[in-house]
């Protein structure tokens, strides 16, 4: 649903959605006027959450909450792992981005908001198990490179819930990433007039 510059999107839309990566916070990116950044660089000074700007801000300048705690990293940007990705999609139960702040119940940051909350378990015990991978034969070379370079990725995990004791419920998810990738990297050289003199 959408009101107010807030779009919401359940758990079972977040979950069946083809994410390459499988990282909650790219569908913040499908909320209009949300764009990842490019400029921002994916190493430890920047953090290594997916960088957004949301309407034209800075992407420091957005808040990441999780069942409505601040979740932003060090550097004020969103969560997100070494590889860059925030793993966790079947955990959430919903997830929120409002691209306006001002609303009164908002503070803290001059840009959008993303909200998530967590999945609880219910009287029926429910699970789920799933792996996805990646690989060099599955992918197309890059335009500019010559040959296609070493790629590996595996995302496994699972999913539990269920019924404790009376009105007392569990959930647990864990999911797990293993990735290798090669780059290209460009090296600008001399001439060959220049290194004849």
């Amino acid at each position: 649903t959408s009101s107010a510059g807030a779009e919401t999107m359940s758990s079972k839309a977040v979950g069946e959605l083809p994410l390459n990566g499988r990282s909650a916070t790219d569908v913040a990116a499908l909320e209009p006027g949300v764009l990842k950044t490019r400029t921002q660089a994916l190493n430890g000074p920047n953090g290594f959450g997916v960088q957004m700007a949301i309407f034209g801000g800075r992407p420091r300048q957005n808040s990441s909450r999780l069942d409505g705690i601040s979740v932003n990293d060090y550097a004020n940007g969103p969560l997100g792992n070494a590889t860059g990705i925030a793993l966790g999609v079947d955990a959430l139960e919903q997830l929120s981005v409002l691209t306006r702040n001002d609303q009164a119940e908002y503070g803290r940051s001059s840009g959008g908001y993303i909200s998530s909350s967590t999945r609880s378990g219910t009287a029926r015990f429910h699970g789920s198990v799933f792996e996805y991978f990646q690989n060099t034969v599955l992918n197309a070379r890059n335009f500019f490179d010559i040959q296609n370079h070493p790629f590996h990725r595996n995302q496994f995990g699972a999913t539990a819930g269920g019924p404790i004791f009376g009105n007392t419920f569990f959930f647990a998810s864990y999911e797990g990433i293993r990735e290798s990738q090669g780059s290209t990297q460009v090296a600008a050289v001399p001439s060959y007039n220049a290194t004849q003199g």
